[in-house]
Formats: C-alpha cells, sequence, structure tokens
C-alpha cells in the first residue's frame, strides 16, 4: 500500500520533530530564535504548518557553509522573524518553510539552492563530494564574472514558485520535454 502525499509529509514532519529532539546542536539554535518569534503575527503558526521536508534522489548533494539558511526576504518580513526560508538538514534532505506546495524537488533547485549558500558563505563551505564542490565553485565563478550573484536567491525561489505550478513530477517532465525532438 502506497502513502499518499499528505502520509508522506506527515511521517517527514515527525521523523523532523524527532530530529529537533535529539540533535542538542539544533535545539540550541532554535532556542535562539524561538525568542524572537512573534505569536500575534502567527509566526510560530506559519512556521508549524508550513514546513514540508524533501529526499533529494538521484541528485548532487547538498551544501552546507555558516550561512546555510537561504531566507526569501531580508529582515522582518510578514511572517515574522524567520519569514519563508529553506534549510539543508543533511546531504540529501532539506526542509522548506514557505508559502509555496512543491510536490518535488529536482536538480536545478538543487543548484539554485547549494549557490546561494555558496554565496552568502563568508568562512567555510562543506560537502560530501569534492569533486561536486569544485565543479559547483566553477559555476559560482560563471556566475560572478557575469555579476549575477546578488540575483541567485531570487532564482533560487523563482525556482520554487515554478516547480509549484505543477501537479506532479511526470507532468513537470512532460513541460520541460515538450519541445524536444527525439
Amino acid at each position: 500500500m502506497m502513502e499518499t502525499n499528505k502520509e508522506t509529509q506527515e511521517s517527514n514532519r515527525a521523523k523532523l520533530l524527532n530530529f529537533l529532539k535529539i540533535d542538542k546542536n539544533v535545539q540550541k539554535l532554535l532556542k535562539l530564535f524561538y525568542p524572537l518569534t512573534s505569536v500575534e503575527s502567527g509566526e510560530l503558526l506559519f512556521i508549524g504548518l508550513k514546513w514540508k521536508v524533501f529526499y533529494l534522489f538521484n541528485s548532487s548533494s547538498l551544501i552546507t557553509g555558516d550561512n546555510p539558511f537561504a531566507r526569501k526576504l531580508d529582515g522582518i518580513d510578514n511572517n515574522g522573524l524567520l519569514g519563508e526560508f529553506i534549510f539543508p538538514i543533511s546531504k540529501d534532505k532539506l526542509l522548506l518553510i514557505t508559502e509555496e506546495e512543491p510536490k518535488f524537488v529536482e536538480s536545478f533547485f538543487a543548484l539554485y539552492l547549494n549557490l546561494t549558500i555558496l554565496f552568502q558563505s563568508e568562512r567555510f563551505i562543506c560537502c560530501d563530494n569534492k569533486e561536486y564542490l569544485d565543479k559547483l565553485i566553477l559555476i559560482y565563478k560563471d556566475f560572478q564574472k557575469e555579476n549575477l550573484c546578488a540575483d541567485i536567491k531570487n532564482l533560487l525561489f523563482d525556482r520554487l514558485k515554478y516547480i509549484s505550478s505543477f501537479n506532479s513530477k511526470e507532468d513537470f517532465f512532460v513541460e520541460i520535454n515538450k519541445d524536444v525532438k527525439y
């Protein structure tokens, strides 16, 4: 019997909550943010209702760095201190807290997330795949040459909005391949 998308989301939420309960470093991080959240704006409710955990299959690894949160807006937005953001939990899992409702994530999205983290990092970045990290740095240098680094985060959230417009990964692949002649 296959799990429905809602059952999968509930299962992912339970796994994430368990992860948050076990990992002391994550708890320390959340303790820093919690006092700054706004009860009046419903920020904690927004976070609780809008989070989604995605697993990346057959994709390059996610990187991390000293600033791994990809926030849609800088500063405080309508959804409070954190607002909408994307956070890599591990090399193949990411947490989305956003208004968008994607059914899947794909490789360009992961690439834009990695480039965003690379752009935001000031002291370090790390990845479990040195060859991939070297390629990512070359792509980033191309963005620098074209003065596009400031646009990377916008590309990430635009891609999120784009993939959220599809009902399934299959619909997405049909759309992107419709003009391909075999």
